[in-house]
């Protein structure tokens, strides 16, 4: 099966060193079946890094450009998350 940045909801522009510009495509996933805001320290990425190319490459990546991509999408998720809670929260 191939992976393609339109498999994921989420993306961010991440610099690699030996690389260049890469596209980490990520999804936000829950241990239940929803997205609830009040339940963000259970939510985990499911990520992809793509070359200016598109071409996925996830597997082409040394295990240090791995966890900074994988990083930055958390760090990103974490903002979203934080929206949500604080749109679910002023809702309430």
């Amino acid at each position: 099966m191939t992976v393609k940045i339109s498999d994921f909801k989420h993306q961010i522009c991440v610099y690699l060193e030996g690389i260049g510009e890469c596209l980490v495509a990520f999804d936000i996933l829950t241990p239940g079946d929803e997205l609830d805001a009040d339940h963000s320290d259970g939510y985990e990425i499911d990520f992809a890094v793509f070359d200016e190319q598109d071409k996925h490459i996830s597997y082409d990546l040394t295990k240090k450009q791995y966890n900074h991509c994988e990083n930055k999408a958390m760090e990103e998720m974490l903002d979203i998350t934080t929206a949500w809670r604080k749109d679910w929260e002023g809702s309430v």
